[in-house]
């Protein structure tokens, strides 16, 4: 190929000249009328009118500073892999690890800051740790250094052959202690919001743009359970997600689809990931052994952070998930596994410089119910948490369909009609445990909520029936609540002592509430609080009674619920009397290992009727109610009761007093030195 001369290019402009008599072309600062005259170049400032002297001092400044440039350019790689190296080491000291690394490369630098590093084997260890935290392989990633003016570690794009995490815990040894960072700060001093830009801004330096690992492997051995996680292969392009995952566990294999959307310029992150196995509905995904027993399985969960970065006194975060055909088993939630067909959450959270808040616009999904709740945690004085839910006219039908099944007994069996007000609200600080106000309610301001299937579950109480008592679990005996029962006891035959006395003891205003006592349930909730256990209940005869005659004794929160809702029907709608309660109570309740009702705990105690027992020997039985099992420490060798029980009946006798179930008379008459025909068993 002959050489493109002078010529050649004078040629070319005679022809586009001639061209621009045809076509008419005008072009600014380019005179097509003299094809062979080049316009001169001229300079900002008249160069040429400078001395010699200082054009040639000017020269040197420029050469000199091309030279440095170049200089520069040509040995920063090699300036780079000094300082990485001398990082890496002092990184090594200050955390007691080992990184061993093949030469590392630095290429494609340029002015704006990027560069390319290059590592063919790479490998972080504890110095204690008999296995390396983290290896790759082949790994080359794309860096940036600074933007603009300022110094920055922003990554840009990542690939490798094989990346592999390895988390070991076995009792008090693990490998990775070394990554627990110290802060010296008090909580009293975090600034909730500039760490959650901190953390944003640490998010999109590391998140690259382009990511290509072939084979991703998550290693757990937590206590000898071991679970992996291996996903081949991981890519971003073009800022979406996509891999195959598949988590083995002990004798449970499951292959998934991971898809997401990653947009480090506007904060926002999504991902999902669904079962791929087309035989199964759902499947267990295995998780650390800390919550191990929960087993969750699902089809598909979803999931979707954006963040609203404001100061770094106020920042907004979005937070969607929802899981599909989620099930879960747990023997604090249910006897069986508990299945969902679709439940998920969309908080709207305020970060802000001394305090977290879930706005009210938040919904809490549960199949078709709908909740929005507002929390709000400020822990500079104590952790003081405020949580409200207060939801209007909710559709009764939705709301019990899809509660469920499997939390709950009673509930499943119903089919309702109308619409429910219902609400909660807690403020509690860690300092002011007293100060704690716990409120609730649930109603129908329409009127028009109704059962229209399954009362008869309800109501058949109101009739005969044969109460089931168990003990541990299994029916321990069937004793018949009707006249047929020689030891049963009619509401009009209960003694009015004994009714004073439970009522004084257990809920002295059973016959005017709605069911439930918020102060007594305030009350028990701070001294549990205080305890740090269960230390008291706070619930009314009402309650006691749906509890034993609707509902097994797991102590579950559902199950709490249920007690709830089913009081609050029973009460609001009269599907009961008070005077049918009270009877059915004092005949269910257990007063003694197996003794159930007051026909057979008099007998036992005094060999008596009902209607023949004193009035401190009422008080006596009374007082048995919240713990019958240990009615032998209440007595002395010869069957009297001992002084710390006198002293307690005297107590309830004052409590009688004071609401007015007995004049001054009578408790100046009172005689707390009572003798059963029991004995109290030798050790």
């Amino acid at each position: 190929m002959m050489p493109f001369s002078n010529k050649h290019t004078l040629n070319i402009l005679y022809l586009f000249n001639n061209c621009q008599q045809t076509v008419s072309l005008n072009i600014k600062f380019i005179n097509f009328a003299a094809p062979y005259q080049i316009p001169k170049m001229k300079f900002p400032f008249a160069f040429s009118k400078l001395s010699r002297k200082k054009k040639i001092s000017i020269s040197i400044v420029l050469a000199s500073l091309i030279l440095i440039f170049a200089t520069c350019h040509f040995l920063f790689p090699t300036i780079l892999q000094h300082i990485i190296a001398h990082k890496i080491q002092n990184i090594e000291k200050e955390k007691q690890i080992t990184i061993s690394h093949s030469p590392i490369a630095v290429a494609d630098f340029s002015i704006f800051g990027n560069m390319a590093i290059n590592i063919a084997e790479l490998t972080v260890q504890d110095n204690n740790a008999s296995e390396a935290l983290f290896s790759s392989q082949n790994l080359h990633c794309k860096v940036r250094v600074w933007k603009g003016l300022h110094r920055c570690l922003a990554l840009q794009s990542l690939s490798s052959d094989k990346i592999c995490l390895n988390i070991v815990k076995q009792g008090k040894y693990n490998n990775y202690s070394f990554l627990k960072k110290q802060n010296g700060k008090n909580i009293g001093d975090r600034n909730y919001a500039q760490q959650i830009n901190n953390i944003l801004s640490l998010l999109q330096n590391v998140c690259p743009d382009e990511l290509q690992i072939n084979q991703l492997e998550l290693n757990f051995d937590i206590d000898s359970l071991k679970t992996n996680y291996l996903f081949s292969p991981l890519q971003i392009v073009q800022h979406e997600l996509k891999s195959k995952l598949t988590v083995s566990a002990v004798n449970n294999t499951t292959n998934w689809e991971l898809s997401g959307h990653i947009d480090n310029a506007h904060h926002l992150y999504r991902g999902e990931l669904t079962l791929a196995q087309n035989d199964l509905s759902n499947a267990a995904f295995a998780l650390p052994k800390s919550i191990e027993n929960v087993q969750p399985q699902f089809h598909q969960i979803k999931g979707e952070l954006n963040f609203y970065r404001k100061n770094n006194t106020e920042t907004k975060i979005c937070l969607a998930a929802q899981l599909e055909q989620f099930s879960c088993e747990h023997r604090y939630l249910a006897d069986q596994p508990i299945l969902i067909d679709s439940i998920g959450a969309q908080l709207n959270i305020n970060i802000f410089k001394e305090k977290i808040e879930i706005e009210p616009s938040s919904t809490l999904i549960l199949n078709e119910i709908i909740i929005h709740p507002y929390l709000c945690y400020e822990p500079l004085n104590g952790q003081h948490v405020i949580f409200r839910i207060d939801e209007k006219d909710s559709d009764a039908g939705k709301l019990f369909h899809s509660l469920p099944h499997e939390l709950f007994q009673v509930i499943p069996e119903l089919q309702v009609e109308g619409s429910l007000d219902y609400s909660l609200s807690l403020d509690y600080n860690s300092n002011l445990i007293d100060s704690l106000k716990l409120d609730f309610n649930i109603g129908c301001r329409k009127q028009n909520f109704r059962i229209i299937k399954g009362l008869e579950n309800i109501t058949r109480f109101n009739e005969p029936f044969e109460y089931v008592f168990y003990e541990n679990g299994d029916t321990a005996r069937v004793v018949p609540i009707s006249p047929e029962n020689p030891y049963f006891c009619s509401y009009t035959d209960i003694p009015p002592f004994l009714t004073q006395a439970i009522l004084a003891s257990e809920d002295g205003a059973f016959f005017q509430h709605n069911g439930f006592i918020k102060s007594s349930i305030q009350s028990a909730l701070i001294a549990d609080i205080k305890a740090k256990k269960l230390v008291r209940g706070g619930s009314t005869i009402s309650m006691q009674l749906i509890k034993n005659l609707f509902l097994n004794r797991g102590k579950r929160f559902s199950r709490k619920f249920e007690e709830f809702l089913l009081v609050w029907m029973i009460e609001h709608y009269h599907l009961m009397t008070k005077e049918r309660m009270f009877e059915i109570y004092v005949n269910i309740a257990e007063w003694g290992p197996h003794i159930i009702g007051i026909g057979e705990a008099s007998e036992f105690y005094f060999n008596k009727k009902p209607s023949e027992l004193t009035f401190p020997e009422c008080v006596y039985l009374a007082s048995l109610i919240r713990a019958p099992k240990h009615f032998a420490y209440t007595l002395n060798n010869d069957g009297t009761i001992t002084v710390a029980k006198q002293q307690e009946i005297s107590a309830v006798a004052q409590r009688m007093v004071e609401r007015g179930f007995m004049t001054e008379t009578q408790w100046q008459e009172f005689d707390p030195q009572i003798k059963t025909i029991q004995t109290r068993p030798s050790e």
